[in-house]
């Protein structure tokens, strides 16, 4: 059997809010550290220049299946 390519995306749009509970969460899903992309500073309405997020699009696979941290395939 094939073992799912997983990558992961975290963005925190303020200082108070904590990325490494994020990676944690996402770490915990069996996402390997080095696909886990970060974008810091960016609200959810940002599209533009956020390097983590193309990043993880670039990651990606052929045929994706992302996991998102709720463990949720998407």
């Amino acid at each position: 059997m094939i073992e799912p390519f997983l990558v992961g995306y975290v963005r925190c749009s303020t200082d108070e809010q904590d990325i490494e509970i994020q990676t944690e969460q996402l770490l915990a899903l069996a996402v390997p550290r080095e696909r886990i992309f970060i974008d810091k500073g960016f609200s959810g309405t940002t599209r533009r220049n956020r390097t983590g997020l193309d990043n993880a699009f670039t990651a990606r696979s052929p045929s994706p299946r992302q996991r998102s941290r709720t463990g949720r395939w998407c």
